[in-house]
C-alpha cells in the first residue's frame, strides 16, 4: 500500500513544483532555473517512470496511465520533450484511446520541430475523439508549421466548430489567412478573436498589421496602441507602430517608436536595417544613427 500511496503523490508533487512553486523562473537571488530547479527534478524523473513500469507489472489494477500521463505533462512544462513523449507512450501501451496522451505527445513532437509525426499523433487523437478542439487547434498549428496555411485554416475551422469562443483558434486563424495574402478575412478572425479575449494583444498586434498593409493606417495604430495598452512592454507592437509612422514618413514618431521598441528588444534595430517600412525615412540622419549606420 505504501507503494501505491507514494506513486499516487507523482502528479500533484510534480504540478505543484511546476506550477505553484514555478521552479522554471527563478526567483530574486537564486541562479537561473535552467542551471538549477528544472535540471534537478528533471534528473528524477526517468526514476519515477522506472517504478511506475515495475508498479504497472506487480499491481495490475493501479492506475499507473493516470500518472504516466500527468508524468508527460510535467515533463512538457520542464521542456524535456523526448522524456514527455517516452511518458505518454507509456500511458498508451496501457490505455491506447487516450486521446489527451495523442493530443499533448503531438504538441511535444512539434516543439521538437517533428511537425509530420506531431500530425499523426493529432489524427490518432482526432480518430478517437473527432470532436477533440485541442487536437485541432494543434494540428493546426504543425500545419502553419509546415507552411500549409489552408490546410491549417481547415483544422482551425474544426476547432472552433467545437470550440466557437477559441479565441487562440481564432488569432490563429488569422494569422493563416494572412499568411495567405486574405488581410480582411484575416482582420474579421482577429475581430473574433478579440471579442472572446478582448485583452488578447497578440491579436490586437496582428489585426494591426493586417490594416497597416491595407493603407488603414489611422486603424492599424489604434490596434497597436490597444496592444500597448494591454502589453506595454510589448516590442513587436512599438516596432510595427513604428514602421507604420515609417510608411506615413512621419519621421519624429517613427523614431521615438522604434527607439521603445529597440530599448525593449535590441533585435528591432536589426530588422530595421533592411525593412522596406522605413525607405521613406532611411535618409533621415537621426534614423540612420539611432539604427547604427
Amino acid at each position: 500500500m505504501r507503494r501505491w500511496w507514494q506513486a499516487w503523490q507523482l502528479r500533484p508533487m510534480l504540478d505543484y513544483m511546476v506550477t505553484t512553486e514555478q521552479i522554471l523562473n527563478p526567483k530574486d537571488g537564486q541562479i537561473e532555473a535552467k542551471k538549477t530547479g528544472a535540471v534537478e527534478v528533471g534528473r528524477y524523473v526517468p526514476a519515477i517512470l522506472q517504478q511506475l513500469g515495475q508498479m504497472a507489472k506487480q499491481y495490475p489494477t493501479y492506475p499507473v496511465v493516470t500518472e504516466y500521463f500527468y508524468c508527460g505533462n510535467a515533463l512538457y512544462k520542464l521542456s524535456r520533450y523526448e522524456d514527455a513523449i517516452s511518458s505518454y507512450d507509456q500511458a498508451l501501451v496501457i490505455k491506447p484511446d487516450l486521446h489527451e496522451a495523442w493530443t499533448n505527445r503531438g504538441n511535444a513532437l512539434d516543439d521538437l520541430g517533428q511537425q509530420r509525426e506531431a500530425l499523426v499523433s493529432y489524427d490518432k487523437a482526432i480518430e478517437i475523439k473527432p470532436d477533440d478542439d485541442a487536437a485541432w487547434y494543434s494540428r493546426g498549428i504543425a500545419l502553419g508549421n509546415l507552411g500549409q496555411p489552408e490546410t491549417a485554416i481547415a483544422s482551425y475551422d474544426k476547432a472552433i466548430e467545437f470550440k466557437p469562443d477559441d479565441d487562440a483558434a481564432w488569432n490563429n486563424r488569422g494569422t493563416a489567412l494572412y499568411d495567405l495574402g486574405q488581410q480582411e478575412e484575416a482582420i474579421a478572425s482577429y475581430d473574433k478573436a478579440i471579442e472572446f479575449k478582448p485583452d488578447d494583444y497578440n491579436a490586437w498586434n496582428n489585426r494591426g498589421i493586417a490594416l497597416s498593409d491595407l493603407g488603414r493606417y489611422k486603424e492599424a495604430l489604434m490596434s497597436f496602441e490597444q496592444a500597448l495598452q494591454i502589453q506595454p512592454k510589448y516590442a513587436n507592437a512599438h516596432y510595427n507602430k513604428a514602421c507604420c509612422y515609417g510608411l506615413q514618413k512621419n519621421i519624429d514618431l517613427a523614431i521615438a517608436t522604434l527607439q521603445q521598441a529597440i530599448s525593449i528588444d535590441s533585435k528591432h534595430r536589426d530588422m530595421a536595417k533592411t525593412d522596406s517600412d522605413f525607405d521613406g525615412i532611411r535618409d533621415n540622419e537621426r534614423f540612420q544613427a539611432l539604427i547604427g549606420e
